[in-house]
């Protein structure tokens, strides 16, 4: 079954599709998971079996009326499911760029023909300035070689595929829903907060002073002012977070990176354990760059989760708390 998708959410569609089966041939509309539930899902290993009695119980108790609804909802994701319909907004030009690069020449003018006009220019000029071809979006359509209905929808249909649309997540967060640059704010802000905690850990002045040298001025003064915020934090996180700084000072990072490939392992610890759509989603939201290191911080955290004895896991689970305490903070600082 399609990886983008959470457990939880697979199993929703095998419920759906065995209930959609069971009601054509006995036409019934009450009780009908729980039967659908004994009688189909025996294969299934204990902790499947024991989420899917949990979402059985939870249809059985809706009415007549909600379940249809439900099931409708259901069997109508089930048959769009691989035909994205649109674009999502949130897609970098870079991401959009890279596809196109694997495209032909009348491939690419036809879906430049498409694009928004401004994500379209920005695609076209990359192109233009780092390829042979003469790619513009900017001929009038009256001007332009007429295509085929049936060609225009194979090649929108392929692009598309490349994508990922909001509305694939099954269970969208707050992350989700930050934009393109809201995004890239955060991941640097993740960095310069983490930056500051291991920095509380440096008690002699001159240390610090030439830590902080490192940076540029805005940076440091950055640093300084959440350092002040900071002043209770608890040393076990401060350890962790001299640990985290240390490791990625040490991968060879220019330091104009430093902040952002900090903010982006954190970041990925927080989606390892999320579906592969989510995971996507965000990704192309990101530069290439960002999307590359980002699928790798991805593997560890996940590898990181999977090794981790029970107390670690406590540990992870905690983190995520904060980080969402932090998304919230800069989704709605009003309400800070």
């Amino acid at each position: 079954m399609n990886q983008n998708i959470s457990q939880t959410e697979r199993l929703d569609v095998l419920l759906a599709l065995a209930m959609a089966f069971e009601r054509n041939r006995e036409n019934s509309s009450r009780q009908i998971s729980a039967k659908v539930f004994s009688e189909s899902f025996t294969a299934l290993n204990r902790e499947n079996l024991e989420i899917l009695q949990t979402r059985a119980e939870l249809f059985d108790s809706l009415s007549d009326e909600e379940q249809k609804i439900w099931q409708a909802g259901w069997l109508d994701k089930i048959r769009r499911r691989g035909r994205p319909a649109r674009l999502d907004e949130q897609v970098n030009p870079a991401q959009v760029t890279k596809v196109l690069r694997g495209e032909t020449k009348s491939a690419q003018e036809l879906i430049l023909r498409y694009l928004p006009l401004n994500l379209g220019g920005q695609v076209a000029a990359e192109l233009g300035s780092k390829s042979d071809s003469s790619v513009s979006s900017a001929a009038p359509k009256s001007v332009q070689k007429p295509v085929s209905e049936k060609v225009v929808a194979l090649v929108r249909q392929k692009f598309l595929w490349c994508f990922i649309t909001f509305e694939d997540i099954s269970e969208p967060n707050a992350a989700d829903r930050l934009s393109i640059g809201e995004l890239a704010r955060f991941v640097r802000q993740l960095g310069v907060r983490e930056t500051a905690i291991a920095c509380r850990g440096i008690s002699a002045k001159e240390s610090l002073a030439v830590f902080l040298g490192k940076f540029n001025e805005s940076d440091a003064r950055e640093i300084v002012e959440y350092m002040t915020e900071l002043e209770k934090i608890k040393p076990f996180w401060v350890t962790e977070a001299d640990k985290l700084v240390r490791e990625t000072l040490e991968s060879d990072f220019q330091i104009d990176e430093f902040l952002q490939n900090l903010g982006l392992q954190l970041l990925a610890a927080s989606f390892a354990r999320r579906e592969r759509a989510a995971q996507k989603y965000a990704a192309q939201k990101m530069t290439l760059n960002e999307s590359e290191k980002w699928f790798v911080y991805l593997q560890k955290s996940a590898a990181d989760f999977s090794k981790a004895l029970a107390d670690e896991r406590l540990r992870l689970e905690k983190r995520q708390r904060i980080f969402e305490r932090l998304l919230n903070r800069f989704a709605h600082p009003e309400d800070v």
